[in-house]
């Protein structure tokens, strides 16, 4: 402890070292204590005094040394117990100490298997191996753990058929579920357990056909299953798991047969046979029926047409297995939803995904009804946007959806009537038209919408009838209708309303004259819980809203408005939609991802995002992000204020004089110039916060890791137009917060003046990282960020398969976007833009000539991401290709002046 307090707060390995040794200090200092100590002087059982588990957020290294220090521990008092021991008799507090040390190589062994280490796995595992060697009761429930532990890290060594044949020896010692039908819990969930594993490793080793991998496996294990009916906790999240793996397993045998290239070859042979036998049939009548001519074109008919049926009952055969899978998949993971809350992270999205890919197949539209009604509503909440885009008349299929939906709103109607809200069919009145002319003067509706906005009205309707919700729609309503009627007052139009001023609210406006929504209602941009009981009985309820507002500067003009919370709350807002709602959905999944994996966990790396609610495909409400800066703010101050002696009067003229500039290496020379004359200053901003050297290195480190996350996660999701105006910087955390997220899925590239950097990477940027740059904990953490999207690139193309069909995204810009974000001026160069792909040829990649823009839209813009998540290039050197893309002066100069590249 001494040497501790000598050490400076700076010297973190130090620190971090002295720490470990402390560690190991309190376990031998804990052995020693009560009631460690009185359990071995009376010879009884530690375990239950000295608990093995540990944290799952300790990092590998501390875990190894405290498990180590316990492993000597015991494994020395369980030597001076064995020489006391007459003969090869053992002391019952012998088999104890023995036990724990075996239970403890394990843990390490699981832990080391964790964090990829599979050596020190496979050293802990052996040795726990020999340590039952001398016991005669190698049947015994340890004996299992034991080996099921060593196949494990056989599997991880990529011993795949001995890891398997390890789990086939243990299948032998289960009970015969067919037979045996009163096995106990344990018993059960362990025959599940492993049969599932097997499933798993052996479909992925390719030993055996899908159709037996599925019988001796996953059905066995789900017989399993169905013996156990203990509803703890523990049961439930094993169930769960082994329903996932079934799934998991039928969903890969499902797109394997959906994508396979023998349901093309098969259509094709089909269709050439059937040419081919009418062109024979119509050379007959050329011949008599005696001819040997005629015999030998009917014998070639007659081969055909059996060669034909073959290729169809195959083609059909192909099918049937394809559609088995698909309802299995479909049966699994709603009974995986429904006994546990442990794979929400990814199950819903799956299961709707092929929901959503199949939504018009008749064939499974009984047992997707069972499945859907199986879950609770409370799992499709995220996706209640995507769901409610897919809504329309008819039967069918829509009934299913329709179901659901009103499920969602009526058990959770803060988190899926908004969704519902948005897709009613525009009011016809004062407040309302100029919005509605806005949206419907270029082209009239189509039908698809008018059936969806049909449907959305019928589930209301339907809604308002319900008592368990009726009050809170009503009430809902009113707010909602109340801040569309405040999104479309056209303070545009008055002159004398300044930005960054308060301003009164017009008295007449009805979002000072809420009534229903007051204490009914939570604030709508506070994130709200789901609450598993439905009540929402704790919620920070809307009160009322100050009648006084801001405007923010920018195309839209959002307003800014403050409401008060029943807690005391102020919540502000700012009316305005802009694409926003479906790019935050995708930043709260790679949330999701990032804390999946240790080492980003470790490191806190995350996007910070913040809530969206769209009332309109116009409008909408988001959050005001409090505490923050845009960084263009906060630099065109600082420049002259730390860099007096540069050339600052330059810059102001900086984006015109550089947009008139056509050629490329006028451009990169007057960038050059420019760089020279005016030198970056962020460092400053931290010294600004923090004068502590530890408060400001951990501000430095929080924005250094902040910009390593969200230039990753910004250019595999392309996200374009981030000026300086569009970044903010938390002015206590550090952290850079990205809003005006409408230019995504490489949008950027289609601009008057195409953005040719994957993200934003200038001087200033990179000056308060540190004298390390980009080299240092940026090039670290973009490199964990890229590792783990690259492992969860599935997940990430799941859902955004599932988002090609929300009518509130738009996977290109209009015309009138490309003008609004660059300067009109610039619309008279010749850019290729979409629209000039017409006429390429279908491919056999899930569009063709017939396809709709958006479809092909949509395909080109998931295509991006796909191959930006290859696996094909090592992530340190993508990395480094793509900072140096971002860095290049080449490409900065060539962007468009009002980005600001000299910042």
């Amino acid at each position: 402890m001494d040497h501790l307090r000598t050490l400076g707060s700076e010297n973190i390995a130090q620190i971090r070292e002295a720490v470990k040794n402390l560690m190991s200090l309190s376990q031998a200092t804990l052995w020693m204590q009560y009631p460690m100590s009185k359990r071995m002087k009376a010879g009884q059982h530690i375990l239950e005094a000295w608990d093995t588990s540990i944290d799952s957020g300790f990092r590998f290294e501390d875990l190894y040394n405290i498990m180590s220090t316990r492993i000597s521990l015991l494994r020395s008092a369980r030597q001076r117990e064995e020489q006391q021991q007459i003969g090869g008799l053992r002391s019952p507090f012998s088999r104890d100490l023995l036990e724990s040390e075996k239970q403890c190589l394990l843990q390490l062994s699981r832990a080391a298997r964790d964090a990829l280490q599979p050596q020190i796995a496979l050293n802990s595992v052996t040795r726990a191996r020999r340590l039952e060697k001398p016991s005669s009761d190698v049947k015994s429930r340890e004996s299992f753990a034991t080996l099921e532990e060593y196949a494990s890290v056989l599997w991880l060594h990529q011993e795949e058929k001995q890891a398997v044949n390890s789990l086939m020896i243990l299948r032998k010692e289960l009970p015969d579920v067919a037979r045996d039908q009163t096995l106990d819990i344990k018993g059960a969930i362990r025959g599940a357990c492993l049969n599932a594993r097997l499933g798993s490793w052996t479909a992925q080793a390719c030993l055996e056909k899908p159709s037996y991998i599925w019988d001796e496996f996953f059905l066995r294990a789900s017989k399993y299953l169905n013996v156990n009916s203990d509803e703890s906790k523990e049961s439930k999240e094993a169930r769960a798991s082994v329903y996932h793996e079934c799934a998991i397993f039928a969903e890969h045998q499902y797109y394997a047969n959906a994508q396979s290239p023998d349901v093309i070859r098969w259509k094709v042979y089909m269709e050439r046979k059937v040419k081919e036998i009418s062109n024979l049939t119509a050379e007959l009548v050329n011949y008599s029926s005696s001819s040997e001519e005629y015999k030998a074109i009917n014998q070639i008919i007659a081969k055909s047409k059996k060669v034909r049926q073959q290729d169809e009952e195959a083609l059909k055969k192909h099918n049937e297995d394809r559609d088995k899978f698909l309802k299995r998949a479909i049966e699994m993971y709603s009974y995986c939803l429904n006994e546990s809350d442990e794979f929400d992270h990814d199950t819903p999205i799956r299961l709707c995904s092929l929901w959503l890919a199949n939504f018009d197949n008749s064939a499974i539209l009984k047992s997707l009804k069972t499945a859907l009604e199986r879950v609770p509503s409370r799992k499709f909440v995220f996706l209640a946007h995507q769901l409610t885009a897919r809504l329309s008349s008819g039967s069918g299929a829509q009934a299913n959806l329709q179901a659901l939906i009103c499920r969602m709103c009526a058990e959770h109607p803060f988190h899926s009537l908004y969704q519902v809200f948005c897709l009613k069919p525009p009011r016809q009145d004062e407040n309302s038209s100029r919005r509605t002319s806005q949206r419907h003067s270029k082209a009239p509706s189509p039908a698809v919408q008018t059936d969806r906005s049909a449907a959305a009205d019928t589930i209301l309707q339907r809604l308002r009838n319900d008592g368990r919700v009726q009050e809170r729609l009503l009430a809902m309503e009113e707010l909602c209708f109340a801040s569309l009627q405040w999104a479309d007052y056209p303070v545009k139009k008055n002159r004398d309303i300044a930005s960054n001023k308060s301003h009164d609210i017009p008295g007449h406006l009805n979002i000072l004259k809420l009534a229903k929504c007051r204490g009914k209602v939570p604030v709508i941009t506070v994130q709200v819980p789901i609450d598993s009981t439905m009540a929402y009985q704790h919620c920070v309820w809307i009160e009322k809203y100050v009648p006084k507002y801001e405007l923010v500067g920018g195309i839209s003009r959002p307003k800014i408005c403050t409401c008060l919370g029943s807690d005391g709350f102020k919540g502000e807002q700012s009316d305005d939609l802009r694409q926003d709602a479906v790019m935050e959905q995708v930043f709260q999944l790679v949330n999701t991802v990032l804390s999946r994996d240790r080492e980003t966990r470790r490191r806190f790396l995350q996007v910070r995002d913040y809530k969206v609610i769209p009332l309109d495909t116009q409008a909408g409400v988001i959050e005001f992000v409090k505490g923050t800066i845009t960084v263009r703010t906060w630099l065109d101050k600082a420049h002259p204020k730390y860099r007096p002696n540069d050339d600052n009067g330059v810059i102001k003229h900086f984006g015109s004089k550089i947009n008139t500039l056509k050629d490329n290496n006028e451009r990169l020379r007057y960038y050059l110039q420019i760089r020279k004359k005016f030198r970056p200053v962020l460092r400053y901003w931290f010294m600004e916060k923090h004068k502590a050297p530890v408060s400001w290195f951990g501000m430095r480190l929080n924005y250094t890791r902040s910009v390593a996350t969200t230039s990753i996660v910004g250019h595999i999701l392309g996200l374009g137009d981030r000026h300086t105006s569009n970044i903010l910087l938390d002015n206590d955390s550090g952290e850079v917060v990205h809003i005006d997220l409408g230019i995504a899925f490489d949008q950027g590239k289609l601009l008057p003046v195409p953005e040719v950097v994957p993200f934003r990477m200038t001087e200033d940027m990179v000056d308060g990282m540190g004298m390390s740059g980009t080299e240092g904990v940026f090039q670290r953490c973009a490199e964990e960020t890229l590792r783990v999207l690259r492992e969860g690139s599935e997940i990430i193309m799941t859902v955004l398969e599932v988002f090609r069909h929300d009518p509130l995204h738009n996977w290109t810009l209009s015309d009138e976007k490309l003008r609004q974000v660059q300067d009109p001026q610039t619309n008279n160069q010749n850019h290729p833009t979409a629209n000039t792909l017409t006429n390429l040829p279908a491919i056999g990649i899930g569009i063709t000539m017939d396809s709709h823009t958006a479809e092909e839209d949509a395909d080109r813009a998931l295509s991006s991401v796909a191959r930006k998540l290859d696996k094909k290039l090592s992530v340190a050197t993508v990395i480094r290709g793509l900072v140096a893309e971002a860095k290049d002066p080449a490409n900065l100069s060539r962007l468009f002046g009002g980005w600001g590249a000299h910042y």
